[in-house]
């Protein structure tokens, strides 16, 4: 059978950009679909989206020849993380274990944007925007897909990456389990008097972690699990109250804060795909969990 592609994937965001750059470094022919548009840089203010890559996802980024903007990146050679209760307390030093960095902090938009662009440089990749799954179907030597802009392809292996909401995933049949927390994360990106170190900072609380990323310059990005109530109740505080909250929870080496520039929650939830494969077919990153 002449498949359009040997490797389809679904979802075009970080990760199924990130496999799609690869196969397409190793000359693999491989199809794209993506809901929405190609990306656009990332600029101005940092985007509240903020992925760790650690030293291996990094490696296996840069191998696909994809270009980071180093000016939107943040290595961390330190990991700093404690229980409130004082029980326990651990520091982790990249360059003890013999390496210059765990990794590096990276706005999801920003990933996303130096993958694609990789992508318009492999010949061996073509992009489908604009366009969603509407069905599937298995045959021996291939599986179909079809598509909503009245497109059918085929390919040997068909690849979910399009999030925990996965269309390829319900598409075939693939349950999932799972569980409410009943918390809030908290996202919030302030700007600080102090430049910010290259140290991961993370504190376990009875109400769940929080935690502080560094971002390239006099930036962070602060995480703040909580119940449901609580954090919706401290959205709703002014600048200066929230900023109060922080100075008063984070360690000080975050600094007296200058500027909250953005603020978001999420509510935690535990989902497992019932299958993490099917006929020709394979699931990764949220769409299985």
């Amino acid at each position: 059978m002449q498949w359009d592609h040997e490797i389809i994937i679904v979802g075009g965001g970080m990760v199924g950009a990130a496999l799609a750059a690869r196969l397409g470094q190793a000359g693999i022919s491989v199809g794209l679909v993506e809901r929405g548009s190609a990306p656009k840089p990332a600029s101005g203010d940092y985007d509240l989206r903020i992925s760790s890559l650690n030293a291996r996802s990094l490696a296996f980024v840069k191998a696909s020849g994809a270009i980071l903007p180093g000016e939107r990146c943040c290595p961390f050679r330190h990991i700093d993380v404690a229980n409130q209760d004082g029980t326990g307390h651990s520091v982790f030093s990249a360059e003890e274990s013999g390496m210059n960095d765990f990794g590096i902090f990276i706005e999801n938009r920003a990933l996303q944007y130096a993958l694609w662009q990789r992508l318009e440089e492999l010949p061996s990749v073509t992009c489908y925007t604009q366009c969603a799954p509407l069905s599937t179907m298995a045959a021996t030597t291939a599986r179909m897909l079809e598509l909503d802009n009245g497109k059918t392809l085929s390919a040997r292996l068909i690849v979910g990456a399009d999030g925990a909401r996965s269309t390829l995933r319900e598409l075939a049949g693939i349950g999932v389990t799972s569980h409410d927390y009943h918390q809030r994360a908290m996202i919030i990106n302030v700007e600080t008097e102090l430049p910010q170190q290259d140290v991961s900072w993370q504190c376990f609380t009875p109400k769940g972690p929080i935690a502080m990323l560094p971002l390239p310059g006099q930036r962070a990005s602060l995480v703040w699990y909580d119940s449901n109530e609580a954090t919706k109740a401290r959205e709703q505080l002014s600048d200066n109250a929230l900023q109060h909250a922080i100075e008063t929870t984070f360690p000080q080496r975050l600094g007296k804060l200058t500027r909250i520039v953005a603020r978001a929650s999420f509510p935690i939830k535990r989902q497992h795909a019932k299958r993490y494969i099917g006929k020709r077919l394979a699931l990764i990153g949220d769409a299985p969990t």
